[in-house]
């Protein structure tokens, strides 16, 4: 920690450092003397007053003068304290984007724009499709239909699906040749992507 400078010629630097002090400071020494040696009463209030007002004038200059450089320094201080601090910010700001993991790998962001864009296009009833495909696992569709959806039909069900299998989000099985089974499931690449569109949707 750095020491104050109080030494005697740093304060006489100071105290002679603009003129005004300069004049009033030295004034003040004579104008002591002659106030109490001289004889006429109106002339020794007078000196004395002078003597008084010069080293006040004197004490005053010197005391504003460091007062200003003192505001000057902090000032100057606080703008490379702000300074620092905008740099640290910005540091910590390029530490954190690389240290972020990535939301999504590429593969599954092309998974989620494959989605997104068929939830899209086929509606709202293709994400009533999957929430009810996503509960029962998977469903099969032959001489009798699987658990269906309130309101829906066994062949609207069943076409939601094949729209669904053809855009890549389910996985179409057929049963046993001449069964006329179907079976349908969520397909593997597109659970994960499917749990964020469905269940937790952009802007929500």
């Amino acid at each position: 920690m750095a020491t104050r400078d109080t030494r005697i010629t740093t304060y006489l630097g100071a105290f002679f450092s603009d003129w005004i002090t300069g004049m009033c400071g030295p004034l003040s020494v004579p104008f002591a003397a002659l106030a109490i040696w001289s004889t006429q009463s109106t002339q020794k209030t007078l000196w004395g007053c002078l003597a008084v007002s010069s080293f006040f004038v004197a004490s005053f200059r010197v005391w504003r003068n460091e007062r200003l450089h003192g505001e000057g320094q902090l000032a100057e201080l606080n703008s490379t304290v702000e300074e620092k601090n905008a740099q640290i910010a910005e540091r910590d700001g390029i530490i954190r984007t690389f240290q972020e993991k990535p939301k999504r790998t590429a593969a599954e962001q092309h998974h989620y724009e494959t989605a997104k864009k068929a939830l899209e296009e086929l509606g709202p009833n293709a994400r009533i499709a999957l929430c009810h495909l996503k509960i029962h696992g998977e469903l099969t569709f032959g001489t009798y239909n699987p658990v269906l959806p309130a309101g829906w039909g066994g062949d609207q069900l069943r076409g939601m699906y094949i729209s669904l299998a053809v855009r890549g989000l389910v996985s179409q099985k057929a049963g046993k040749r001449g069964s006329g089974e179907m079976t349908f499931d969520i397909s593997p690449t597109m659970n994960g992507v499917l749990d964020e569109l469905l269940y937790h949707p952009e802007g929500e």
